[in-house]
């Protein structure tokens, strides 16, 4: 990974691995490696944290109208997500981007945990 980064001419120190602790991200080979080629560059952050990411706000929504539902076959949930997504408008999407300046500094504030 990192002489990916390099090789398109971004400094080594200018980067920064955003840590999310995904499982499969936290394996020991990774940990090592992270460890080794990047100790200063790690940048934590919560996993699956609507806080820091406005498509978890997107994906708690569409599960609410999934739950909704008494959809029978996964064949009936992949046709109902894709009809929901279809659907979606910027104008819908607009109120989960716009409010991240004011999420970010909520976290911030909160000395980056949770703010709901």
């Amino acid at each position: 990974m990192a002489s990916s980064f390099t090789g398109w001419g971004f400094p080594r120190n200018r980067w920064f691995l955003i840590q999310d602790n995904d499982p499969k991200h936290r394996s020991k080979l990774d940990q090592q490696w992270v460890s080794e080629k990047m100790p200063n560059n790690v940048f934590q952050w919560p996993s699956r944290s609507p806080d820091h990411n406005p498509i978890e706000n997107l994906f708690g929504w569409l599960r609410n109208q999934v739950a909704k539902q008494h959809l029978k076959s996964l064949a009936e949930l992949e046709k109902y997500i894709q009809a929901i997504l279809d659907s979606l408008t910027p104008e819908f999407l607009e109120p989960y981007w716009k409010s991240m300046t004011r999420r970010c500094q909520m976290v911030v504030e909160n000395d980056g945990n949770k703010i709901k």
